[in-house]
């Protein structure tokens, strides 16, 4: 297994250390699956639009994903294994000075953690998109 220390560079390896991580600190994930649940508890219009979506096309994704790395837990607004992509869906907090900061940074942290393909689309993207351009912009990934 990667030390803590280590670059982690393909997502292949980072789940392989995210089940190691769970399992050499056990009382760490339950507190990361504890904060993950209370955060489900409050979806946006825009998640529950998205996930109504990805259950029309039948993929296998998860809500509120939690990536480990480094001391810090990434949580991600969905997370789809299967094309091993990340998606964000942003409100209009991360468009403030701040906010586009922080999204650079973590978009270059999840990228040297070996998520190559993550998406962002803008609430109002949400309300706007159609299945079939979902599935277009899902099949183009692979």
């Amino acid at each position: 297994m990667p030390k803590l220390k280590e670059k982690i560079s393909n997502t292949e390896e980072c789940l392989r250390y995210q089940r190691y991580i769970n399992h050499r600190y056990p009382k760490l994930i339950s507190l990361s699956k504890k904060y993950q649940t209370s955060l489900n508890w409050v979806s946006t219009t825009a998640e529950d639009i998205f996930c109504y979506y990805l259950n029309r096309l039948e993929i296998k994704y998860e809500t509120q994903y939690v990536i480990y790395d480094k001391g810090r837990f990434w949580i991600v607004d969905f997370y789809l294994p299967d094309y091993h992509l990340v998606i964000e869906l942003d409100g209009s907090q991360h468009y403030t000075e701040e906010g586009l900061a922080k999204d650079q940074i973590r978009t270059e942290v999840l990228t040297d953690l070996g998520f190559k393909n993550i998406i962002r689309f803008k609430n109002e993207e949400v309300f706007n998109l159609s299945l079939n351009r979902l599935k277009l912009i899902l099949d183009s990934l692979g």
